[in-house]
């Protein structure tokens, strides 16, 4: 039950749970980690410039990136085409908000 004493759906208790989790553990540890509390999304590209060592030495593996490799695996497995298909986007948005959540919690 939530506080107005309604009875939730499965769905709709994990949605709240989410953003509850969200509100009270991943929002306040980023603003203490000084991450930004706004997107300035014009700013973006010229951010993205500014990592550009970084990011290259990452392709070229002189650094490891668990994103890289975690990629890299999925091409192997589900190769070129698949890969970029929405449906495969969509699943490693999903398995990577599961294990970004995994490490949250604990």
């Amino acid at each position: 039950m939530n506080f107005q004493g309604k009875r939730l759906k499965a769905v709709e208790q994990f949605e709240f749970c989410h953003a509850h989790i969200g509100e009270m553990q991943i929002i306040p540890d980023g603003i203490k980690k000084g991450y930004p509390t706004v997107i300035d999304f014009n700013s973006i590209p010229k951010r993205i410039e500014n990592f550009s060592t970084d990011l290259l030495d990452i392709c070229k593996k002189k650094v490891k990136s668990f994103y890289r490799d975690n990629f890299m695996r999925e091409y192997r497995d589900k190769g070129k085409n698949k890969i970029n298909s929405p449906m495969s986007l969509m699943s490693r948005i999903e398995s990577f908000q599961v294990i970004l959540n995994f490490f949250i919690i604990l």
